[in-house]
Parts: structure tokens; C-alpha cells; sequence
């Protein structure tokens, strides 16, 4: 989950098919290389974040840079820190909620874009900050985050429920997804400070989402919208909380309705020659677009599943879009590129769990 400011896409090159090769399932070492590389010089060494004509959070980029800096890796550390310290650029003072990203290459030049999503951005990037450094102010500032969207519920699309109301109301397509990933990060974020009460806001917030009906998981098949990120963001979304909160075993008919939507769809956009495409059904090899996004969701997505409920239909989604992420025709396209080096090391933590079903073709 981050901010898409703009569909990633890439077309398949000439000459760069992948129909009669074996397909990649390991980053090769020459590859990893290549994308640190780029990730560094990506990096803003003076404000954080992504270098570029504006700043947002790039979850993908923080997390990374995370996970190196908890095995002692210092320009990580440095990464995060500088991030931590520009994000809190974003928060408008008259309110306390969070823009969605800066119209400048500096993190204060704040426009008026304030959502549900971009809350829980910033609330996920304070969490994964705090295994680095637990600071009052960061807590505050995630406190005030939540008061706002609390003060604000109904303009922002917080679903809440009424006393005689069976169901939440769901007016858009995106509202139950921003209302699964809030939840997500504000569960995140009081775990990380130890915060009770927070917590049980973000437990209260997914069982006020979770009482809908397995059958409105089915995202409406459109065709006047192409890309399966429209499709598939709401039940990967669904998937996701349904892992974090730890409910997989006590409501196990919602997780497999989820995981069979996931892989219904996922045949749907699948493209012949490895990863997702941006069109209903296949197409030819020399038309394909390669959505690049989606295809990262949807491979972290069954990771982390796989780590509670191993599946095989999980394992060939999963191996279906790596055979095209880690092919550098694809991952040397792609600006930022650590999407797809957190994939290759949340897959070798996956392979070391359950060695015999990751190894299985």
C-alpha cells in the first residue's frame, strides 16, 4: 500500500520475451546490485524521500530502507532519519491531518488533497520508523493524525455505524480498501508506541468494515475501466487486514473467499508470458503492458498469506509475476525500484518457512 500518483506501466519490449525461457524466480546478484544503485541515487540526500519534482512517501522505498537499517546498515539509517524528519512537513497545524504530498522537491509546500489513504500513509511510516527510533513527538504526531480523521469521519470516508444500521455504507469503490489500510496502520502504529487505546480503535474500525457479506468482496467486473489494480486493490486489500488482525483461523470461509476472488481475478489480467497485464484478458506478447504496481501488490499480497496458509494457487500468482519482476528488461524499467527488491527478500524469508512448497513448479 503507498501512493500511486500515476499508473506504472511497461511495455514488453522486442526481443525481450520471456514465452520460451525459464522463468526467474531468484534475483540474481548482478540485478540486486543494479537496483541498490538506482534506489541511492533515487534517494533525496538533503529533505529524504524521492528525489523528484514532488515529495510524497514512498512506503516501498521507507520499508526498505527500514529493513537494511535493522541489520546495521548506516545510509539506511540515515534514509529513514531523514525522512522521519520531513514528513512532518506534510501535517497542516490548523487541523493536524496529513496532505497527501508536497507540490515542491521540499517536503512544506502542502496541497489540498487530504484522504483517508494518505493518512495511513503517514501513520504506517511512523510505525515502521519506531523500530528505529521511538521519539514523543513522532507519537504525537500520529495521534493527531487519528483525532483528525476521527473529527472528520464523514468527509473523509471513515465508515462508521449507525444503531439500526446493518451495514456500512459504501458509496465508492475505494472506501472499504482506505477504510482496510487506516486500520492496518493505525493497528500498526499503536503497537509500535504501545498505545491500548489505539489499538482498540483499529480493532473496533476492521469489525465495523469486517461485517460485510463474503459476497460483496466480488469487485464489479467493468470493462469501461481497464487495469487490474481497479479490480483487485478492494479484496487485496480485504486479504491483507484479514491476515494483520489474526482472524484467518476463526473466520476461515471469509480468507478463502478472499483468496479464491484474488486468484479468479489474477487469471483474468495474467499475461501469457509472466506478471499482470493492464487489460481484461490475454493479448499478444508485443502489446502487452505489464502493470507493475499491481503485480508487486498481488506478489506481497500471497506472501504474506503463504505465511499463514500455505496455498498453491498463492504460489503460482506468486511465481507467475516474479518470472517478470526479476527479469531486467522489466526491473531496470521501473523508477522506484524497491517494490521489487522487498519481493526478493520477503521470498527468501518465505522459502526458508516452507522450503518444499516454495521450490514446487
Amino acid at each position: 500500500m503507498y501512493l500511486r500518483l500515476k499508473p506504472c506501466t511497461i511495455a514488453r519490449p522486442l526481443g525481450q520475451q520471456m514465452a520460451h525461457r525459464t522463468p526467474r524466480r531468484t534475483l540474481s546478484r548482478d540485478l540486486y546490485e543494479q537496483l541498490i544503485e538506482r534506489n541511492l541515487e533515487s534517494f533525496d540526500w538533503i529533505n529524504g524521500g524521492q528525489t523528484g519534482p514532488i515529495k510524497f512517501i514512498d512506503l516501498h522505498q521507507f520499508e526498505f530502507a527500514i529493513s537494511r537499517a535493522r541489520k546495521g546498515s548506516l545510509v539506511a539509517t540515515l534514509m529513514v532519519n531523514l525522512t522521519l524528519d520531513g514528513i512532518g512537513q506534510l501535517i497542516v497545524p490548523e487541523h493536524g491531518g496529513a496532505c497527501q504530498y508536497s507540490t515542491g522537491p521540499t517536503w512544506n509546500r502542502r496541497n489540498q488533497l487530504i484522504t483517508l489513504a494518505g493518512q495511513a500513509i503517514v501513520l504506517q511510516t511512523l510505525a515502521l520508523g519506531a523500530s528505529l527510533r521511538r521519539r514523543k513527538a513522532e507519537f504525537k504526531l500520529g495521534c493527531h493524525i487519528n483525532a483528525f480523521v476521527g473529527a472528520n469521519a464523514r468527509e473523509i470516508g471513515l465508515l462508521s455505524l449507525c444503531e439500526n444500521q446493518v451495514e456500512p455504507d459504501l458509496s465508492t469503490g475505494t472506501q472499504l480498501r482506505d477504510n482496510l489500510w487506516y486500520a492496518i496502520a493505525l493497528n500498526q502504529f499503536g503497537n509500535a508506541y504501545n498505545s491500548s487505546k489505539l489499538i482498540s480503535a483499529a480493532r473496533q474500525l476492521f469489525e465495523s468494515v469486517n461485517i460485510i457479506k463474503t459476497t460483496d468482496l466480488a469487485p464489479r467486473v467493468d470493462h469501461t475501466v481497464v487495469g487490474p489494480a481497479f479490480k483487485l486493490e478492494r479484496i487485496v486489500a480485504t486479504a491483507e487486514a484479514l491476515a494483520h488482525f489474526g482472524i484467518t483461523t476463526t473466520k476461515p470461509k471469509l480468507l478463502q473467499r478472499a483468496i479464491s476472488i484474488i486468484c479468479s481475478f489474477a487469471r483474468r489480467y495474467a499475461d501469457p508470458q509472466g506478471g499482470f497485464t493492464q487489460v481484461y484478458g490475454t493479448q499478444p506478447s508485443t502489446e502487452a503492458l505489464i502493470d507493475i504496481d499491481c503485480t508487486i501488490d498481488l506478489v506481497r499480497t500471497c506472501l504474506a498469506l503463504l505465511r499463514i496458509i500455505p496455498d498453491h494457487r498463492l504460489w503460482a500468482i506468486t511465481r507467475h509475476g516474479l518470472s517478470a519482476l526479476f527479469d531486467p528488461a522489466v526491473a531496470l524499467a521501473r523508477r522506484p525500484e524497491t517494490g521489487i527488491l522487498l519481493i526478493a527478500t520477503e521470498l527468501e524469508q518465505v522459502r526458508a518457512y516452507d522450503t518444499a512448497t516454495a521450490d514446487e513448479t
